[in-house]
């Protein structure tokens, strides 16, 4: 009965936190694939060669191959289960291997302190006992290993309240090392501690899974808030362009009841005075005329007001805009779309050197697709990976795509950069 209840804690529940950890810490090449699923995987492979493993001698050939093989599955899932960077599969493989080093010098004089030796009889209660307690505290490190690696790699909160969790484990193993020490001494009903022990490692596994969760879900939510300010921000750009245009739209009206007085005017033989009008209403509306960029109302706004701020840097706006003014885009969108583009590139293009500020602006629309691409050259003095970091415009900008069953994609090739988004039109 201990054989298996060793095989059930060292080889499955134990090497099933070990895939958790690794899903936690490294980037999935599948992310579709549920973790949990990933981890079973894992662990039913990594099971037979346990086993066999735990049947021989420590000196048999029969050992230390299993030993190797069960190494080298972890190597094949490490490579084949996560796309993140070599160094950071070795970095965690090296964090796993610490934990279990601290773990059991922590677990195993605590045990040798009661004259309890550690052998590998896999068929005792005492190697049950051991295992466990020792595959708790492990646990436990691993979970501080996961949330520091996240706060440090990801860039995301550790949970309020996590410290108050981490009790969890340790709470467990001093219970637990308590009544081991009484069952040790009066060798008597062990169920209880065997229950006990197995009840305690399923509670961190979830706590683990938890815990994972909710700190994922705290930098979500300070994602999404960010995102929705980037929005209003987006909506009140919006509502300034349909503010300015109907300003714009009533001083026209005006002008049009002005040159009804003028033609009265020229009627009652008032030339002189019509003509000084008419100069002056020309005047006018030559100050209000907007640069005719595209025939769609929206982005000719837009890159009207960027126009500016490309003339103010002394960058050279090159643009193709085949947009017609009743695209089935919502205004918003469209706006969020052109602003958030042309922002980046003219953010990156005025830290260049002068003879190499320019950005091309290409729209148009294919059957029932509206794409969009803006190219603008790389300044030298922007690191490689900040440029690899995602924005929060960018999370728009796929926000938006995602909409619209489009696509968004950007790249950078010879010194430029390009980004290009799809957008399907909706009824």
């Amino acid at each position: 009965m201990y054989y298996w209840l060793n095989a059930l804690v060292g080889g499955v529940l134990y090497v099933f936190c070990l895939g958790l950890f690794w899903n936690y810490l490294l980037m999935p090449r599948w992310p579709k694939l549920p973790r949990w699923l990933s981890c079973f995987i894992y662990t039913a492979v990594s099971f037979v060669p346990g086993v066999v493993r735990s049947l021989c001698a420590d000196d048999s050939i029969l050992f230390a191959v299993m030993e190797y093989a069960e190494m080298a599955i972890l190597l094949i899932y490490l490579i084949a289960a996560f796309k993140s960077k070599w160094w950071k599969k070795l970095l965690a493989f090296f964090i796993m291997m610490v934990v279990s080093m601290v773990a059991e010098s922590i677990v195993v004089p605590l045990f040798e302190s009661r004259g309890i030796v550690l052998s590998t009889d896999f068929t005792t209660y005492e190697m049950f006992v051991i295992q466990t307690v020792e595959c708790i505290v492990s646990l436990g490190l691993l979970l501080i290993a996961v949330f520091i690696w996240n706060r440090i790699e990801k860039k995301r909160h550790i949970p309020k309240m996590v410290w108050m969790f981490l009790l969890i484990p340790a709470s467990q193993t001093i219970v637990l090392w308590n009544v081991v020490e009484y069952y040790m001494i009066d060798s008597g009903n062990v169920i209880s501690t065997i229950v006990g022990g197995i009840l305690s490692f399923a509670a961190d596994i979830v706590m683990f899974y938890a815990i994972v969760s909710q700190g994922e879900k705290e930098a979500l939510t300070e994602k999404l808030r960010e995102t929705e300010a980037l929005r209003r921000t987006e909506e009140l750009h919006y509502n300034t362009i349909q503010s300015r245009r109907e300003a714009l739209a009533k001083i026209r009206h005006d002008y049009n009841n002005q040159i009804a007085t003028v033609l009265q005017l020229i009627k009652a033989g008032e030339a002189g005075q019509a003509e000084t009008i008419l100069q002056k209403l020309g005047s006018n509306i030559s100050e209000t005329k907007e640069q005719q960029f595209s025939s769609n109302s929206i982005i000719n706004a837009v890159m009207l007001e960027k126009s500016g701020e490309c003339e103010k840097y002394g960058i050279e706006l090159d643009y193709e805009l085949m947009v017609a003014e009743d695209i089935k885009i919502e205004a918003i969108h469209i706006c969020s779309v052109m602003t958030n583009l042309l922002d980046n590139a003219i953010k990156a293009t005025k830290n260049c050197p002068a003879d190499s500020r320019k950005i091309i602006v290409k729209a148009g629309k294919k059957g029932a697709y509206l794409s969009v691409r803006v190219e603008n050259p790389v300044p030298e003095s922007i690191v490689k990976e900040k440029r690899d970091r995602k924005s929060y415009g960018q999370e728009i900008l796929k926000d938006i795509a995602k909409q619209y069953n489009g696509t968004f994609t950007a790249e950078e090739k010879d010194k430029k950069y390009s980004a290009f988004i799809v957008l399907e039109e909706t009824e």
